[in-house]
C-alpha cells in the first residue's frame, strides 16, 4: 500500500511540476495523455536525458516532438529559433524541470543530491524508449496536440521516500 501511495504523490507531483512549469516559460498548455505510447509510434520524438548522483543515483528523461520544442524556444524568445536554439531551450526547460523535481523529493526525504548536464538525443530508437521498464513516465498532451513525457528511475524513487518515511535515509 504505501508504494501505490508514494507512485500516485510522485506522479501527481511529476505531473503538475511539468504543466506548471512549461506554462509559465512558454504558455504551453498541457494534460495527460493516457494512449500516449500508441500515439507516439507514429511521431518524430526528441529525448532529453538527465542524471543525479548521491545516495540514490537516478536517471530522467524529457520526451516530446520536435515541433512542441521549437514551440517552446518560440514562445520564449518572441521570434523564429535560429539554428540549435530549440534544443537549447528545450534543454534549459529540462534543467528548471529537474532541478524542481529533485527539490520535491529531497524536501519530502530530506536527503541530497547532485543534477548533472543533460544530453539531447534528436529522434532516437523509437523502440528503445519504451523498453526501460525501470522508468516511472508520465504522459502529456498539449493544446497543439503535441506528445511529451517526464521519466524517473521508479526503483529508487520508491526506496527513497519509504527509507524516508521510516527513518532510514
Amino acid at each position: 500500500m504505501e508504494a501505490v501511495c508514494d507512485c500516485d504523490w510522485v506522479n501527481q507531483m511529476a505531473g503538475t511540476l511539468v504543466c506548471e512549469i512549461i506554462e509559465l516559460m512558454a504558455g504551453i498548455q498541457l494534460q495527460h495523455h493516457p494512449a500516449w505510447e500508441h500515439t507516439a509510434r507514429e511521431r518524430d520524438i526528441d529525448a532529453i536525458y538527465g542524471f543525479v548522483e548521491g545516495d540514490f543515483p537516478m536517471k530522467l528523461r524529457f520526451l516530446a516532438e520536435p515541433r512542441m520544442l521549437s514551440r517552446l524556444a518560440r514562445n520564449m524568445l518572441g521570434s523564429e529559433p535560429e539554428e540549435g536554439e530549440a534544443q537549447e531551450y528545450a534543454m534549459e526547460f529540462f534543467n528548471i524541470l529537474c532541478g524542481r523535481f529533485i527539490s520535491e523529493l529531497y524536501k519530502a526525504t530530506e536527503t541530497t543530491a547532485r543534477f548533472f548536464p543533460t544530453r539531447y538525443e534528436a529522434s532516437p530508437n523509437p523502440t528503445g524508449l519504451g523498453e526501460d521498464t525501470s522508468l516511472s513516465t508520465v504522459y502529456f498532451i498539449s493544446d497543439e496536440q503535441e506528445l511529451a513525457a517526464f521519466s524517473w528511475t521508479a526503483e529508487v524513487v520508491n526506496d527513497l521516500l519509504r527509507r524516508s518515511m521510516h527513518g532510514q535515509v
